[in-house]
């Protein structure tokens, strides 16, 4: 469960950066 959410969070982070990527586009 714990290694499920690290990559939760990774995965979350990545998609935060490409969607601030998308805005200052």
């Amino acid at each position: 469960m714990h290694g499920i959410s690290i990559k939760n969070r990774q995965y979350n982070s990545i998609y935060k950066m490409h969607f601030m990527h998308l805005i200052f586009l």
